[in-house]
């Protein structure tokens, strides 16, 4: 199925299978721990933690990200907070970031980032950079202070 996705969508199918999880009201639950102060335990429909501002084809998903922050950028949407045609509209200013101003969406920056879920036995699927990973009960997200360097030359000098 994931290679037919791809031949026939492209970068589509991901709007697609965001689509398709609202639609049919998927939800997740879990304890959301930011830099050792609980924020939460709830069901959400989509939760993502981000170091830069984009993800998928152009969705910007944490507008307020930046790569030498040092912080990790978390965002979510409680599952019963809106109505399904709430949550498309959401979806529909992803492109833009404006999603971040809405009351319902939970945005934070934070160095560490725990998710617990389930218990040991009960496992949990994440998407890291385009692959899906799984986990067991818990998530550790840990931003590291300048431990990726990136060397690129100089910018020209206006004339």
């Amino acid at each position: 199925v994931k290679g037919c996705l791809r031949a026939v969508f492209g970068a589509l199918r991901y709007d697609i299978m965001a689509v398709w999880a609202v639609l049919k009201e998927q939800s997740y639950t879990a304890k959301v721990t930011v830099d050792d102060e609980h924020l939460t335990t709830t069901s959400f429909t989509t939760l993502f933690v981000n170091n830069t501002q984009y993800f998928g084809k152009g969705l910007r998903a944490t507008p307020h990200a930046y790569l030498d922050d040092s912080l990790a950028d978390l965002c979510y949407l409680p599952a019963h907070a809106l109505t399904r045609g709430e949550k498309l509209s959401i979806f529909n200013q992803l492109p833009n970031g404006s999603h971040v101003s809405n009351p319902s969406i939970t945005h934070r920056q934070a160095a560490h980032i725990h998710l617990e879920t389930g218990g040991p036995n009960a496992p949990n699927l994440c998407n890291i950079d385009g692959e899906v990973q799984t986990f067991r009960n818990y998530l550790d997200i840990i931003c590291l202070h300048k431990q990726f360097q990136v060397f690129a030359p100089p910018s020209p000098q206006p004339l």
